[in-house]
């Protein structure tokens, strides 16, 4: 018994073994190097045979070696970090061995936007749990007023103000203001507005390099009064020249209101010295009362059938509506390997009323 089981598998082995030397002849193999475009090797590359989903890597000096293939047509790619995918479309025959080398181009890599709040981490837009809204150069370069609660509520969507005075605005996210909001300057609290209706961020958009808008609870992130969100206004960078380069900068900008007859001037000068910069500037507000048209209004008739209605509460001048506005800033820094160190300082005079 043991004698017929050892020939039968002995005759079998010798019958198998002329199928698999048939196989292994009929495949292809395709070798050859990768490389970039000033001929240094790319070790780690990545050959991957599309269709049948083989692949190899690179070796030290470029060199790679796929086996295996079965003849017909084949779709390579060649893939390596920081550098264009390559495509190859070859045809094998059986028992072929075919070179292929390949020289890659760089590319620029391109990563997901990264939205800074002012803190130690950063956080992907994707990631970050609350909704994020950010104003920048651009956006603030076109819409300048003198309540920051009224450049967000015009340019964020879900954001309004509480007008308690021509200058005077609170931001309101999601229904929260006050202390229920928390406002930053460069991730530094400003306690000041929290105060009362006729406390205001003593924040000017004039100066803010951006605005970063967090909706929803954020407390662990800004502390107990974020609960509504948080606001972090970013102010521009000292600027900085090449080495042993000087350079000097301004911007002169006026705003024109025609119903209170407000006029604004600001002025913002810049100059640095190699990789240390200063900037200045400041701001004037002036606005006269407020003007309403003559006219009747709906809710102050006592019939509000169609017809004419009673005339305004007020008409022509609104008293207590005038403001005046004064702020300034300066500000040093330098940046280097180690980071950016700066000293900023700002100044407000405000005299305004309120209804």
């Amino acid at each position: 018994m043991t004698l017929r089981t050892s020939l039968v598998g002995f005759v079998f082995c010798w019958l198998l073994i002329p199928l698999t030397a048939h196989a292994q002849s009929s495949r292809a193999t395709v070798t050859g190097t990768v490389a970039a475009e000033d001929g240094a090797p790319l070790p780690g590359a990545q050959i991957v045979d599309v269709a049948f989903q083989r692949g190899t890597t690179a070796g030290p000096n470029g060199e790679y070696t796929l086996d295996g293939l079965p003849p017909g047509n084949h779709t390579l790619e060649i893939r390596f970090v920081g550098y264009q995918t390559a495509v190859r479309e070859i045809t094998l025959d059986a028992g072929e061995t075919a070179t292929v080398d390949v020289s890659l181009k760089t590319r620029v890599l391109e990563t997901q936007g990264v939205t800074v709040t002012g803190t130690a981490r950063a956080r992907s837009t994707l990631t970050t749990p609350q909704s994020v809204d950010v104003l920048g150069a651009e956006d603030l370069g076109t819409d300048r007023s003198a309540s920051l609660g009224t450049v967000l509520s015009e340019n964020v969507a879900g954001v309004s103000s509480i007008q308690t005075g021509s200058q005077a605005g609170k931001p309101v996210l999601r229904g929260l203001s006050g202390n229920r909001i928390r406002v930053l300057k460069d991730g530094i609290a400003q306690e000041y507005y929290q105060f009362g209706v006729r406390h205001f961020p003593t924040t000017s958009s004039n100066e803010a390099e951006r605005i970063e808008v967090v909706r929803g609870p954020s407390s662990i992130q800004y502390g107990s009064n974020a609960l509504g969100g948080a606001i972090n206004v970013l102010t521009k960078k000292a600027p900085t020249a090449d080495v042993n380069e000087t350079q000097v900068g301004g911007t002169f900008r006026s705003q024109y209101f025609t119903n209170n007859n407000e006029r604004a001037v600001g002025l913002d000068l810049e100059g640095a010295r190699g990789p240390v910069g200063v900037r200045a500037g400041f701001e004037r507000r002036l606005s006269d009362d407020y003007t309403a048209p003559d006219g009747e209004t709906f809710f102050e008739a006592e019939d509000k059938s169609p017809g004419p209605f009673n005339p305004p509460k007020y008409t022509d001048e609104i008293p207590f509506t005038n403001f005046e506005q004064w702020n300034g800033y300066a500000q040093v820094g330098t940046q280097g390997d180690f980071g950016t160190m700066q000293v900023y300082g700002d100044y407000w005079i405000n005299r305004h009323n309120f209804l």
